[in-house]
């Protein structure tokens, strides 16, 4: 069950992401915070140990959008960003995680 209620940011690449055969070229983005199980999927790819690697892990699971494209997002696809376009997502990325920590708690119901 997906949780509808999870925080998103939208942003804008400097240089874009390349998606698909038609080589289309995308600025606008939009990531949602990061889940628990995110955290654990991304460490089975790779160790905490290489940050860079896992973070690029966590931001193919954070992305829930680059343009018209909804995914799946590749650790490839993140790879290939331009260094200012994945610098932009990673600051987005700790923007939607520190929101979504200030965010109160969901009532709790027995």
């Amino acid at each position: 069950m997906e949780n509808t209620n999870e925080m998103t940011l939208q942003r804008q690449f400097k240089h874009g992401m390349i998606i698909g055969k038609q080589k289309t070229k995308h600025m606008d983005f939009v990531v949602r915070e990061a889940s628990t199980m995110d955290m654990l999927e991304a460490e089975m790819e790779a160790s905490t140990n290489t940050p860079l690697n896992f973070n690029t892990h966590m931001a193919a699971r954070q992305l829930v959008r680059v343009g018209d494209y909804e995914g799946p997002f590749t650790f490839n696809m993140i790879a290939k960003l331009h260094r200012d376009d994945w610098a932009i997502l990673r600051k987005a990325i700790l923007e939607v995680n520190e929101k979504g920590e200030d965010e109160p708690a969901a009532e709790q119901t027995d």
